[in-house]
């Protein structure tokens, strides 16, 4: 999947959780979109960590397309 860069702003991590399970996805099958582990993005989630420049935008891309599928 092509990945677009984007300027939108990260959802909140209990609104990313919610998108990810709404959208039927796993922690794992997330993080393998964006390219990271199932515990990257928990801990996303969680709000523990956040996505580095380098991941950030592959994962606002892959969010939107859970929100819209």
């Amino acid at each position: 999947m092509a990945r677009r860069k984007t300027n939108q702003k990260l959802p909140s991590p209990t609104r990313r959780r919610a998108i990810r399970i709404q959208a039927g996805a796993t922690l794992d099958e997330v993080g393998d979109l964006v390219g990271v582990s199932g515990e990257a993005v928990r801990l996303w989630e969680t709000g523990q960590r956040i996505p580095s420049e380098s991941h950030r935008d592959d994962y606002i891309d892959v969010l939107d397309d859970l929100r819209t599928s």
